[in-house]
């Protein structure tokens, strides 16, 4: 797969504040599970809907992340049922729209893919499950970097670029 090669800019729009991260645990864990039974309860029979980010990998995490790649033709159907369930998303893209829920303690993403961010999402999600190293490695950089939440991003991205090119387009099919 290409690189991300995320320009400077796309960082500012990231404080410089400390990332809160959380031990990953049984809470956190139900809270995810809880939120995948809601999504494909939703809109499962229009999409693939998976758990992405530190929750799956069990590791400190900064929140509950689930995925939602809808079929051909669906996207605008999925985001139309989303949003009457969890009102207007927080951030609205052509391939990515992002639903943000806050609960008590964590807070839920609900990203909606399309195209090219669908097909990374999927692939990059099974390469990291398949590789344990590279798990071990996100989770230094998570805990390393987590004082500025820019400067996590952009430690991130990095690390996406670099594994990023050993990944075949077709590795989650």
């Amino acid at each position: 797969m290409k690189p991300l090669n995320k320009p400077a800019e796309f960082f500012e729009k990231y404080n410089e504040k400390p990332k809160k991260l959380f031990e990953y645990g049984a809470k956190i864990q139900a809270l995810q599970d809880k939120y995948l039974k809601i999504i494909i309860d939703l809109v499962g029979e229009f999409c693939d809907v998976f758990p992405i980010g530190s929750v799956v990998y069990k590791i400190p995490a900064g929140d509950v992340e689930i995925a939602v790649c809808p079929k051909d033709g669906q996207f605008t159907k999925v985001i139309e049922i989303l949003r009457k369930e969890f009102g207007d998303p927080e951030t609205e893209k052509p391939e990515f729209v992002k639903f943000q829920i806050e609960t008590e303690e964590y807070e839920v993403s609900i990203n909606v893919y399309q195209g090219y961010e669908a097909m990374f999402c999927k692939n990059f999600t099974k390469y990291m499950l398949d590789h344990k190293d590279l798990i071990k490695e996100y989770k230094a950089i998570k805990e390393k970097y987590c004082f500025s939440k820019r400067e996590y991003q952009k430690q991130k991205y990095l690390f996406y670029d670099k594994i990023i090119i050993d990944i075949p387009e077709d590795y989650a099919k």
